[in-house]
């Protein structure tokens, strides 16, 4: 497969994915134990994990490609994963708050907008460093 191919395959499917685990997980963790929290927090990343690991393995198994290419796939993929679910939580939370109260505060959705930045940079931070793992786990993989 080629790259584009490899990315936009894996992608997707990392998106679906996590969107359906945030979906079954984001209702019921406020009324589950610790265990439960804990494993639908390890869930996801699992799912990251595993996507981006096997984008970065089918990029260098089908082409002469180095740590750059598997790096550059790897991160492509986490970033879609990352934007499908930027896009469903608020969302999830939205109606979740609006089952469990009468109505959300706008001082609460003022303070999400202001730390919006904040929190792309950390995820993008947190794409690069998943991705340089991934790569280095798909290198030794191969």
């Amino acid at each position: 497969m080629s790259f584009l191919v490899t990315v936009l395959l894996f992608g997707i499917v990392g998106a679906v994915m996590l969107c359906a685990l945030l979906g079954l997980a984001l209702p019921r963790l406020a009324r589950s134990g610790s265990r439960t929290r804990i494993l639908f927090g390890a869930a996801p990343l699992a799912v990251l994990l595993l996507v981006a690991t096997s984008a970065a393995v089918g990029v260098l198994s089908a082409a002469d490609a180095g740590f750059g290419t598997a790096f550059l796939a790897a991160f492509t993929v986490l970033a879609l994963c990352y934007a499908a679910s930027s896009l469903l939580v608020p969302l999830l939370a939205r109606n979740s708050a609006q089952a469990n109260t009468d109505g959300g505060s706008r001082a609460g959705q003022l303070g999400a907008v202001l730390t919006a930045p904040v929190t792309v940079l950390g995820a993008g931070l947190g794409c690069a460093a998943l991705a340089g793992a991934t790569a280095g786990v798909a290198l030794l993989i191969t």
